[in-house]
């Protein structure tokens, strides 16, 4: 009697064969993730030169400011570091309401991932 199953011959039991490799599932390693955000922003410096002022206003060029120094002052940002910290709070300040267990369940995903997050380097490049 033939027997069709469309292996090769001798393969059906081979356990090395593509078709008959067992899959692994999943399983999670340490690994290290870096992320490279960049944002176009104006920061405030007292470190210019004027080099023409009239009543249509002052043009002036930066005289070599300490970018990181003065981004770090500029009270209007927060940073990267700063936004997830808060909505660390925010997502916090959620979980202690009466909220469903889908909901629940979200937030605390969401409050997982603002955690363990290193700002390991600050580039300020003018434009």
């Amino acid at each position: 009697m033939t027997h069709f199953d469309n292996y090769p011959p001798g393969a059906a039991h081979d356990s090395s064969a593509p078709y008959n490799e067992q899959e692994w599932p999943a399983r999670d390693f340490p690994c290290k993730v870096t992320v490279e955000l960049s944002k176009s922003m104006p920061i405030a410096t007292d470190s210019y030169l004027i080099d023409n002022e009239d009543e249509g206003g002052i043009d002036a060029h930066t005289d070599n400011p300490d970018w990181d120094q003065d981004y770090h002052n500029d009270d209007r940002y927060v940073g990267i570091d700063g936004l997830l910290e808060q909505l660390s709070r925010y997502l916090r300040d959620e979980l202690s309401k009466d909220i469903t267990s889908r909901r629940r369940r979200y937030l605390n995903r969401l409050l997982d991932e603002c955690s363990d997050w290193e700002v390991e380097e600050i580039y300020i490049d003018e434009q």
